[in-house]
């Protein structure tokens, strides 16, 4: 069972970025907690976040903090980017609504359809 899944879309494959860390350090019904962090001094990252191990449910929100200020941002769907500062951290409070999509091994940049590579 996965609550969430990571994609690095630079190098189209699944999986954490190079240089960056990831924490689900709190789960619940209608949502979970995620840290990131981007170890690298010097290169900016981003990180695609699937909702579900097979996309499966869908996020409803995100809240996090900057400047001191909780932001939120309505979502419908089932991939949420985050863009990475070097030595850059958040934590995202994401709602989620569970098992409201069909399972799929797609990822992100496929669309609804799974690539076949022989045909």
């Amino acid at each position: 069972r996965a609550t969430v899944r990571y994609f690095d879309p630079d190098r189209a494959r699944p999986g954490l970025p190079q240089d960056v860390a990831a924490l689900v350090d709190q789960i619940e019904d209608t949502g979970a907690g995620v840290q990131l962090v981007n170890l690298n001094p010097d290169q900016a990252r981003r990180v695609i976040v699937q909702a579900g191990a097979f996309g499966e449910h869908e996020f409803s929100e995100v809240r996090y903090e900057k400047d001191g200020a909780t932001r939120a941002v309505a979502v419908a769907g089932q991939w949420i980017a985050v863009d990475l500062q070097p030595s850059a951290a958040i934590r995202l409070d994401i709602g989620m609504r569970r098992f409201t999509n069909d399972p799929s091994y797609a990822f992100p940049w496929h669309g609804d359809q799974i690539p076949v590579p022989f045909h």
